[in-house]
């Protein structure tokens, strides 16, 4: 069988993207399972591979020009950057959807040079939902036996509570079972729904949205034969799901809640899945690092398991949203 094409964006160049690209590519199980296109710049790649005294010596890369050697210093914010990372993710994104690679792994961006560059997006997955014109999709993010979907992103604190809904809460729930079901092969996947106050509200006492929001979407859920739970006391359910193996998924109401867990528990391994598009599209679970970004520190480990995951995914032939019964 022909391995899967997975496309591997660089990031901003001037991060350490490039770095654990060439780190994880140069393990020999990953490049077992898979083939890889780097998509970036040529010289960024002979460079790095230079200064890490890479043992590779061949590779497939797509060379785009978007910057050049002399726009940009490593480690720096800097808006050329940001406009090359863009132009990275787009192209990777319409050789996915011609089918010309099967996946693909983004290295980070940095949001402050993206936004420099003009960037109407707050990351990856709502760039790739818009170019996919898709209107619900979903950030999971996943190691070894936990994985979290987050109802809200990229969002103020003080913002979340009104960005609640039950309809939001409940596209979630569907997306993140269509995912366990179609794209991870689990027969009857138990889902966890995060509350949002401390103690569930302690019934209106510090607060009423899982009573009017939450409970009346697990609820909904459950009606769709979606084995799903909760609220769930937030301070409980990531000892019981890491701990105890009670749920398949945790559904959190906000970024931080699903996060600090995660990466508290895993946090070289983590990977971020974009769930509900027509791609499949993975990446590691940290930033660009400019602080050790050009010295040969940056771990691995993450661009590794994204790597892993979507050779995974592409085997299962998965992102249909297909679950019998749910309609997205």
């Amino acid at each position: 069988m022909n391995k899967p094409i997975i496309g591997i964006t660089m990031g901003d160049v001037a991060g350490i993207g490039p770095e654990v690209i060439l780190k994880a590519l140069a393990n020999p199980e990953i490049r077992k399972g898979i083939t890889p296109v780097i998509i970036g710049e040529d010289f960024v790649f002979e460079k790095v591979k230079k200064m890490i005294d890479s043992p590779l010596k061949k590779i497939n890369l797509l060379n785009l020009g978007e910057i050049g050697e002399s726009d940009f210093e490593v480690g720096k914010v800097n808006k050329s950057c940001g406009k090359a990372a863009i132009a990275y993710v787009k192209k990777a994104f319409f050789l996915a959807k011609n089918k010309k690679i099967d996946a693909f792994v983004t290295a980070p961006i940095n949001k402050e040079a993206v936004k420099q560059a003009d960037f109407p997006y707050p990351g990856h997955t709502e760039f790739l939902a818009a170019l996919s014109k898709r209107k619900r999709f979903g950030m999971l993010l996943a190691a070894n036996g936990l994985k979290v979907l987050l109802v809200t992103t990229h969002l103020a604190l003080r913002d979340v509570s009104a960005a609640l809904t039950k309809e939001k809460i409940l596209e979630k729930i569907k997306l993140g079972y269509c995912f366990l079901k179609d794209n991870l092969k689990l027969k009857n996947p138990r889902i966890a729904v995060c509350g949002l106050n401390p103690h569930n509200g302690e019934n209106g006492t510090f607060g009423d949205e899982e009573e009017k929001v939450i409970k009346p979407a697990v609820t909904a859920a459950r009606k769709l034969g979606i084995n799903c739970f909760g609220p769930v006391v937030p301070d409980a359910v990531f000892y019981q799901t890491v701990k105890r193996k009670k749920y398949d998924l945790v559904v959190a109401m906000y970024h931080d809640q699903g996060l600090i867990p995660l990466k508290t528990f895993y946090f070289e391994k983590a990977v971020n899945i974009t769930i509900g598009l027509p791609i499949i599209r993975t990446s590691p679970d940290h930033g660009t690092a400019y602080d050790i970004a050009g010295q040969g520190k940056a771990d691995p480990t993450s661009m590794k398991e994204a790597i892993k995951y979507a050779a995974r995914l592409v085997s299962v032939q998965g992102n249909k949203n297909s679950a019998q019964g749910i309609s997205l």
